[in-house]
This record gives C-alpha cells, sequence and structure tokens, in this order.
C-alpha cells in the first residue's frame, strides 16, 4: 500500500498526520466493497479507508448483458497529532452526472473514526 494512505490527504495536514507502518485489508469482491486499517507503532488504528459500489445490469444496444455503478463511497480518514479524525468522503453516481468520479471529495473532522 506504499504511499496509497496518502492520497486525498490535504498537504497543510501531511505533517500531523501519523503514519502507518503495516495494513490490514479485508476485500468483498462479490459486493464490490473493501475496507483497510493502518496501524502505528503501538498497534493503534491510525489509517482507515472504506469503499464500495452499487451497480445495476443491464441489456446493452445488441441486448447483451452489461453492468453499470449506479452509486460509490469512499471513506478514509487519518488519525491526527491532536487524536482527532480528518475524514474525506467521495461519493456519487446519481444518473445523468458525467465524470462523477472528479467531484471534489468532502471533509471534515471527528473525535472517532469511522467504522
Amino acid at each position: 500500500m506504499t504511499n496509497e494512505w496518502t492520497w486525498d490527504l490535504p498537504p497543510g495536514q501531511a505533517a500531523l498526520a501519523c503514519p502507518p507502518l503495516h495494513f490490514e485489508r479485508f476485500k468483498e469482491p462479490e459486493a464490490r466493497a473493501e475496507k483497510v486499517l493502518g496501524y502505528d507503532d503501538k498497534g493503534e488504528v491510525c489509517f482507515y479507508r472504506h469503499a464500495y459500489s452499487l451497480t445495476e445490469n443491464f441489456l446493452d444496444e445488441e441486448g447483451l448483458p452489461c453492468e453499470s455503478e449506479v452509486f460509490y463511497e469512499t471513506v478514509t480518514a487519518w488519525r491526527l497529532a491532536d487524536r482527532r479524525w480528518l475524514t474525506c468522503l467521495r461519493q456519487g453516481g446519481e444518473q445523468g452526472v458525467c465524470n462523477d468520479r472528479h467531484r471534489p471529495p468532502s471533509y471534515a473532522m471527528a473525535d472517532q473514526r469511522p467504522r
């Protein structure tokens, strides 16, 4: 996972985020879901990410079965030096929205990490 944990981390917060030393990854391919936990040198969770998407099946113009993503969510969180969590939320998939994945994420501070 190298520097994947820093994706979406705002540059101004990077120095305050506790860097994970190892990761635990849980995948459910059939459900299109994943959860990643990163642990610091004391074995405490300092990084969190979950992602999932919902799809629907349809027939294309030639009558062949296809699948389309109709919703996705990615939540990433970093534990900061003051023990608060910076959380980044990416969601999308509303019908008719082009380039939905290029929307800017929303950020929030929390006392607890997402679950």
